[in-house]
C-alpha cells in the first residue's frame, strides 16, 4: 500500500490498506488497524476525496479509542483536523488539534506535540496564538530533527510571518531547511517561505 501510494497508484493503495485493516481488526491489533485506516484516509485526502478521508480518519479514531491507543488516536485526530482545515472549518480543526496535543502529551510524543500545537496555532483565533506558539516551541526544543518536526516548524513560521514576526519565522525556517538532504516539495515550500521572510 505504501509503495502504491508513493507511485501514485491510489486505487491499489486503498485496496491494500482496506485488506490490511480487515486482517488486523479481528486480531485486536489496534495500532496496525488504526494505521491502515489512517493510511487509507491519507490516500483519499491526496485525491481530494475529503468525505472519504474524514470517514477513514473517524474509523481510526474509533479503533484507537476502543483499544486505548492514545498515540494513534492523536494521529487520527491530527489528520481529521487537516480535513476540516481544508474545508475552512477552523474551529472544529482547532479542537481536533488540541485533542491530539493532549493525547501526545499523555504519551510524551514530542514531535507530534510540536505538530499539533503548530497546526492549532495556524487555525486558532488571534488571542490564542501566542500561547500555542509557546507550546509548539517548547515541544520543538525537546524533539530531535525529523521531517515531521520540519513540517511543524514550517507551518509555525508561516503564521509567525503572517503576523509580521519575520525574525522568529526565519529562525524556524532555517532549522527546517537544514533537515532536508535534497530538494523535495517540503524543502521547496520551506525555502520559498524563507525567501519571503528575507524580502519582508
Amino acid at each position: 500500500g505504501i509503495i502504491d501510494t508513493v507511485r501514485g497508484r491510489h486505487a491499489e493503495a486503498i485496496r491494500a490498506f482496506t485488506k490490511t485493516e480487515a486482517i488486523y481488526l479481528p486480531l485486536a491489533y489496534a495500532s496496525g488497524a488504526a494505521q491502515a485506516q489512517i493510511s487509507r484516509g491519507t490516500v483519499h485526502f491526496i485525491r481530494g476525496e475529503l468525505q472519504a478521508a474524514g470517514a477513514a480518519f473517524r474509523a481510526a479514531m474509533a479503533t484507537a479509542t476502543r483499544f486505548q491507543a492514545l498515540q494513534m488516536l492523536g494521529i487520527a485526530e491530527l489528520n481529521l483536523g487537516a480535513v476540516y482545515t481544508s474545508l475552512s472549518e477552523y474551529a472544529t480543526a482547532k479542537d481536533l488539534f488540541l485533542q491530539a496535543l493532549a493525547h501526545f502529551e499523555a504519551v510524551g510524543a514530542t514531535t507530534s506535540m510540536a505538530q499539533a500545537a503548530a497546526f492549532a496555532a495556524a487555525v486558532c483565533p488571534g488571542n490564542e496564538f501566542d500561547a500555542l506558539v509557546l507550546r509548539a516551541e517548547d515541544a520543538l526544543r525537546r524533539c530531535g530533527p525529523s521531517l515531521h518536526r520540519s513540517v511543524a516548524q514550517r507551518v509555525l513560521a508561516e503564521h509567525l510571518a503572517l503576523r509580521g514576526r519575520f525574525a522568529e519565522a526565519r529562525a524556524h525556517l532555517r532549522e527546517a531547511e537544514a533537515i532536508y538532504g535534497a530538494p523535495t516539495e517540503q524543502w521547496a515550500m520551506t525555502a520559498v517561505r524563507a525567501v519571503e521572510c528575507d524580502l519582508a
